[in-house]
């Protein structure tokens, strides 16, 4: 003799077969504070990249890109974690900023080992004081100047001896 199907009996067998992979799928970490910050219009030009996740990350698993307005890469120093802070990964530019739009792209992993992707964009408005003022060299004391200095006082007194 079979048993009719007692839905009452499985309702709760099938919610949480439901439910434990949803929980599982969300234990990925997300991005919840990046420096720069996302969207942002900085007038102050970066030294590093720090983004903080919602969970630890390992930093071996994790990737950082900045790339400029043109898609070329900057430069930047190795991927580290923050002191005293699992959740945080920072790296420093190596390059310096012009005025233009920069994206981040990130890859993070957490205890699951799952990567995690994503990339935002944030714009430096301002031209760095070192970029704007060309280098300039202390005034040189003129030729005839300096052979006046050494006791001659003419050039061509110099080229006639």
């Amino acid at each position: 003799m079979t048993r009719p199907f007692n839905a009452v009996r499985f309702t709760p067998l099938l919610l949480l077969a439901l439910v434990v992979p949803l929980r599982t799928a969300s234990a990925h970490p997300r991005l919840l504070h990046a420096a720069p910050a996302i969207g942002d219009r900085i007038a102050v030009v970066p030294r590093q990249v720090s983004l903080t996740f919602s969970e630890a990350v390992t930093v071996g698993l994790c990737r950082l890109t900045l790339l400029d307005a043109v898609q070329r890469p900057v430069a930047l120093d190795s991927l580290r974690a923050a002191p005293g802070d699992a959740k945080t990964v920072t790296a420093k530019i190596l390059s310096v900023l012009r005025p233009g739009r920069y994206t981040v792209k990130w890859q993070a992993g957490g205890a699951d080992g799952h990567p995690v992707r994503g990339e935002y964009s944030f714009v430096v408005q301002t031209v760095p004081s070192s970029l704007t003022k060309p280098e300039t060299q202390p005034p040189q004391p003129d030729f005839e100047a300096r052979l006046a200095a050494t006791g001659v006082r003419s050039s061509t007194r110099v080229a006639t001896r």
